[in-house]
């Protein structure tokens, strides 16, 4: 029914496949600029972005927690 010929698939040498993945450069996160010092601004940018999503669930539960205690002592 659905006649033709059967090749065999070609191998690939890893060893190949890692040599050439070694030979091109490296794509970084921002584009194909090369990696740089961070400017003051970046640093504090990231900062307040790593102390957000440290503290965040922290803050959340606090809030929660605070909020379950004031429905229950105010009746």
């Amino acid at each position: 029914m659905f006649g033709g010929s059967r090749t065999k698939p070609e191998y690939i040498n890893p060893r190949e496949d890692e040599s050439q993945l070694e030979s091109e450069e490296p794509e970084t996160l921002n584009g194909n600029q090369p990696d740089r010092p961070l400017s003051g601004i970046e640093k504090f940018i990231d900062t307040v972005i790593l102390l957000a999503l440290a503290f965040g669930p922290f803050v959340c539960l606090l809030s929660v927690i605070g909020l379950v205690l004031w429905i229950i002592f105010s009746n």
